[in-house]
C-alpha cells in the first residue's frame, strides 16, 4: 500500500511538472514570438520614421506664420549645418476626367536643398515646365496619375489672421490651377514626408517654392526650415536649439516692421498680422518705457442726431502719442477731425455713436455701438490726418477705392458716398476720430491681441537702437 501510494504520488508529481515545464516552454516560445515580432514592428516604425523625416535633424515650424526664406542660408552659413526652407500649405487635388478626388493634400514648396534631406538624395524634379508639380506614389495611385498628366490642385491661401478675425481679410482664399505631373516620387526620394507620425503616407504635391510663394502672394516666406546636423551641433535640445538660432532672427522672421513716422518724429512697430501679440507688445513696453500704444479700428458708422458716415477709421491713442488731444480725453469723450464734423453737423457736447464689429466668445461676428461725447473738433491736418494711422488690413489698405475694400467682414459698400471716395483718395485710412486709448482696450481688445501699433519717440531710441532692443527682448520660442 505503501508502495503504491508512493508510486501514484510521483506519477502524480511527474504529471504535474511535466504540465509546468510544457506550460513554461509554450510561454517561452510565445514571448520570444513576441519579441521577435516586437523587434520587427520597431524596425519597421524606425524605417518609417526615416522615410518621413530622412536626414532632417531638427524642424523648426512656424505654424501659420512666416518666416524669411532667407532664414535657411542664414543658418546653414552661420550655423555651418545644412538647412532647407519650405512652404507647406493644405489643399486638394482632382481629376475631372476619370471622377477622382484627393482630399487633405499637403503642397510643399520647396527647392534643391530639401531634396538634399530625402533618405536617398538627389537633385530633385525638374521644374523647368510652367506649372509642373511632382507628386508622391500614394496620391498617383489615388488620381492614376502618370508622368505627363495634368490634374487641378486647389491650395489654401493662409491668412495673416485666423479667418473669424476682424478685418482679416477676404474669405475667399482657394486658389485653384491645373498642373501637370513632373516626376512622381518613391519613399525613398521623400514621397513620405510628414510632420505627422502616420503609418500612411499623406497625399502630397512639390513644387517650386517661388511658384508656391506667388500663388498665394507671399514672396520669399517660409513656414518651415529644416536642418541637419553639424561638427558640435548634435543632440542638441529645443531651448539650446533656439538660443542657437535667436541670433539670426530679424523683425520680419516676427512678423514684424519698423515704420518711420515723419510727422510724430517716432518709429511705429506694426505686425503682419494686425494686432500685435500680447506676449511681444508686454516684452516690448517692458524694455521700452516710453512706448506709445496705438489701436485703429473700422468703424462701421459714426451717427450723430439722424446723419451718418460710413465705413471709418476710429484711433484710440493716448496724449503722449497724440498732443493734439491737449490733455486727453476721458473714456467716454471723443476727437473728431472737422471734416467728420461738418459731414454730420456736429459740434462739442453732442453724442456720436459708434458702431463696429468684434468676434464674441462663440467666434461669431456680432456688431456692437458705443456713444461719445464729442469734446473738440480737430482741424483735419498735419498728424491728425496722417493715414499711418491705419495699419495694413487685408483687403482694405491697397485697395485703390473704398468700393474696392474686402476686409473680410459684412460690408454694404452701396452706403459709400462720393464724398468718402475723395476721403479716401486724399487721406486713405486717415482716421476721423479719435478716442481714449482706454476705450479703445475695453472695446476692441480681442485673443489675437489689442494694439495695432506700438510708437516709440525717435528721441527716446534711433530705428536701429529700437530694433536691437526689440530683439534683445523676444523669445523665438
Amino acid at each position: 500500500m505503501q508502495l503504491k501510494f508512493l508510486t501514484q504520488s510521483l506519477w502524480h508529481y511527474r504529471k504535474s511538472h511535466l504540465g509546468v515545464l510544457a506550460g513554461t516552454a509554450l510561454g517561452a516560445t510565445v514571448l520570444l514570438g513576441a519579441l521577435f515580432a516586437g523587434d520587427s514592428v520597431s524596425g519597421a516604425l524606425k524605417r518609417l520614421a526615416s522615410l518621413r523625416v530622412g536626414q532632417a535633424e531638427y524642424l523648426l515650424a512656424a505654424g501659420d506664420r512666416f518666416v524669411r526664406e532667407d532664414l535657411a542660408s542664414d543658418l546653414a552659413s552661420g550655423l555651418g549645418v545644412p538647412a532647407a526652407p519650405a512652404l507647406m500649405l493644405r489643399g486638394s487635388a482632382s481629376r475631372s476626367d476619370r471622377d477622382l478626388l484627393a482630399p487633405n493634400v499637403q503642397a510643399l514648396g520647396v527647392d534643391a536643398r530639401f531634396w538634399e534631406f530625402a533618405p536617398s538624395p538627389d537633385e530633385g524634379p525638374d521644374f523647368e515646365m510652367a506649372n509642373t508639380v511632382a507628386v508622391n506614389q500614394r496620391l498617383a495611385d489615388r488620381l492614376q496619375l502618370e508622368v505627363g498628366d495634368t490634374f487641378v490642385l486647389r491650395i489654401e491661401k493662409p491668412g495673416l489672421l485666423s479667418r473669424d478675425a476682424p478685418l482679416s481679410g477676404s474669405k475667399d482664399n482657394v486658389i485653384g490651377i491645373r498642373v501637370t505631373v513632373a516626376d512622381i516620387r518613391s519613399d525613398d526620394q521623400y514621397g513620405r514626408f510628414s510632420l505627422q507620425a502616420n503609418q500612411i503616407s499623406p497625399f502630397t504635391i512639390f513644387a517650386p517654392i517661388e511658384w508656391i510663394q506667388e500663388q498665394i502672394e507671399r514672396n520669399d516666406r517660409a513656414n518651415l526650415i529644416l536642418l541637419g546636423s553639424g561638427e558640435n551641433f548634435e543632440s542638441v535640445g529645443d531651448q539650446q536649439l533656439l538660443s542657437r538660432v535667436e541670433p539670426y532672427l530679424t523683425l520680419e522672421d516676427y512678423g514684424l516692421s519698423a515704420v518711420d513716422v515723419l510727422l510724430s518724429q517716432s518709429t511705429e512697430i506694426r505686425s503682419e498680422r494686425v494686432f500685435i501679440d500680447e506676449a511681444i507688445a508686454a516684452a516690448i513696453q517692458a524694455s521700452i518705457p516710453d512706448t506709445q500704444p496705438v489701436i485703429t479700428y473700422l468703424a462701421n458708422t459714426l451717427r450723430v442726431g439722424g446723419k451718418d458716415t460710413p465705413y471709418s477709421m476710429v484711433t484710440a491713442v493716448s496724449q503722449s502719442a497724440a498732443p493734439f488731444l491737449g490733455s486727453g480725453l476721458q473714456s467716454g469723450e471723443v476727437a473728431i477731425t472737422s471734416w467728420l464734423a461738418e459731414d454730420l453737423g456736429a459740434g462739442v457736447g453732442d453724442s456720436l455713436d459708434l458702431s463696429y464689429y468684434i468676434v464674441d466668445d462663440a467666434s461669431e461676428l456680432v456688431e456692437e455701438m458705443t456713444s461719445y461725447t464729442i469734446r473738440a473738433v480737430l482741424p483735419h491736418e498735419g498728424l491728425v490726418a496722417d493715414r499711418l494711422w491705419m495699419p495694413d488690413f487685408p483687403g482694405v489698405a491697397d485697395a485703390e477705392d473704398s468700393a474696392d475694400w474686402d476686409a473680410g467682414i459684412p460690408l454694404d459698400l452701396d452706403r459709400i458716398r462720393e464724398k468718402d471716395e475723395e476721403y479716401w483718395d486724399d487721406y486713405k485710412g486717415a482716421p476721423k476720430a479719435f478716442i481714449a486709448l482706454e476705450a479703445g482696450e475695453r472695446e476692441w481688445a480681442n485673443r489675437w491681441g489689442v494694439y495695432t501699433a506700438l510708437r516709440v519717440p525717435a528721441e527716446s531710441l534711433s530705428k536701429e537702437e529700437l530694433i536691437a532692443t526689440i530683439l534683445s527682448q523676444l523669445d523665438p520660442l
